[in-house]
């Protein structure tokens, strides 16, 4: 009872205080509480809510808690007087939401977060949780499951490894064998008939302190050990990575050098005879160059280097000022560019040594083999799927994705960020019969 009349006190006490205070009390709120209705319910509470000067919602007595409370809200909603329901409670009380003042007179309520600052973090814990990521898929070891399984963007080198003999042809038709070995960066041997093709041999494998210190001078030990014998020496371009071993792995086995004027420079200030050098570029408009060497028959065909230097080609231009080598590293500049076409014991090869080419170059109708440069591949636009168009490989081994700096007897490590797995991705998107794959250093693979 003392309190039902203390309650119709402060009632009829508010015009009063209206009238003498108008602009403490502008913004407060008068609220009827049903006591009669809070004493026969147990869960509901009679409240007198008062808006004070700093806008914030006061009650005359300790009301239960709720975590999150809203007022209502909107054009033609009233702020009639709310009941406080149990069901929203919860069971250590908590603040009324702040109440805001509207333009025509009525309040709105905005939602707030009741808990304190320090625990708030807290309300992260009764969110659902997020379901579990899918497993990656397998790739598989066989070229159906190759073929029907997609390869992650993101994956190991190792996962990638063709078996030696995963390429090797099928059925009773009897046919010259032909290896490959892979020496590293753009690097092949290609074995046929006991002839030996190189293709872009780099095995000094210069540091890269020592790359960008002082001229660049090939690995006399490295070059004994890992290049035993050869016919033929192809360059692709005269970067150092390309090209710096060429003179004299040329000395040595009296190999023949198939390349670019560039080539030839070096080749002729590292004091190979020029009967044994051969330039294979060719005129605008003119056929490509064809030369027959054992079993290999080679077709030169002009292509063109990655810009990805900063959307420019690293080291740009021609080497026609090499009177002696060793040289630096940014001596050894492009040149021209080839794609070379390899046909051996009824077999296709097309070695792509950067990571471009040019569309009006057709490619052969059949090829069994793409030898395609990693490194760069974002700097062109859509290059797997033009890749895939112009020459429609059987199968494709990626190369020049490691790391040049380190040495061959030390293992492969992709190049930073030189998107291995996204290449393979986009290429199997391309042409989904293809088979994808790369090799460990020195590794062999039967054709």
């Amino acid at each position: 009872m003392l309190l039902r009349l203390r309650l119709h006190h402060v009632a009829d006490e508010i015009p009063h205080h209206l009238a003498q205070h108008p602009v403490l009390f502008s913004r407060v709120l008068q609220v009827e509480s049903d006591v009669a209705h809070a004493r026969d319910t147990s869960t509901r509470a009679a409240t007198n809510v008062l808006v004070n000067a700093r806008g914030y919602a006061r009650t005359s007595r300790a009301t239960p808690r709720t975590p999150r409370h809203t007022f209502p809200r909107g054009p033609g909603t009233p702020f009639a007087t709310p009941e406080v329901d149990a069901a929203l409670l919860g069971p250590h009380g908590v603040r009324l939401p702040r109440v805001v003042a509207r333009g025509d007179g009525r309040l709105r309520g905005r939602t707030v977060d009741p808990r304190p600052a320090r625990h708030r973090h807290r309300l992260r814990r009764d969110r659902a949780p997020l379901p579990p990521a899918r497993p990656p898929r397998a790739l598989g070891k066989t070229f159906p499951a190759r073929r029907t399984t997609p390869i992650p963007a993101s994956v190991r080198p190792e996962s990638l490894f063709f078996h030696p003999d995963e390429l090797a042809p099928k059925g009773t038709a009897a046919r010259a064998p032909l290896t490959l070995r892979w020496l590293g960066t753009a690097g092949f041997e290609i074995t046929c008939e006991d002839h030996v093709l190189l293709i872009d041999p780099y095995v000094t494998r210069a540091s890269l302190a020592r790359c960008i210190t002082s001229p660049l001078a090939p690995d006399l030990g490295a070059v004994g050990r890992y290049i035993g014998r050869a016919d033929a020496v192809i360059v692709g371009h005269t970067h150092f990575d390309h090209a710096l071993d060429v003179p004299l792995i040329a000395k040595r086995t009296g190999a023949r050098v198939f390349g670019s004027r560039s080539a030839a420079a070096l080749c002729r200030a590292a004091g190979v005879p020029e009967a044994r050098v051969e330039v294979v570029e060719r005129a605008p408009g003119q056929a490509p160059i064809v030369r027959e060497i054992g079993p290999f028959r080679l077709r030169f065909v002009p292509s063109a280097h990655s810009r990805f230097a900063l959307g420019r080609v690293p080291f740009p231009g021609e080497i026609d000022d090499c009177d002696a080598v060793p040289v630096r590293a940014e001596g050894y500049r492009c040149g021209a560019v080839f794609r070379v076409e390899i046909e051996a014991a009824g077999r296709t090869i097309v070695h792509l040594g950067s990571a471009e080419l040019l569309p009006a170059e057709p490619a052969p109708k059949h090829v069994d083999l793409l030898l395609l440069c990693v490194a760069g591949w974002r700097s062109g636009v859509d290059l797997p799927e033009r890749v895939m168009r112009a020459v429609s490989p059987a199968s494709v081994l990626l190369s020049h994705w490691d790391d040049f700096f380190r040495p061959l007897d030390a293992p492969a490590r992709a190049l930073p960020a030189v998107g291995l797995g996204a290449l393979a991705e986009r290429l199997q998107r391309a042409s989904r019969d293809v088979r994808v794959g790369a090799l460990p250093l020195l590794g062999d693979l039967s054709l």
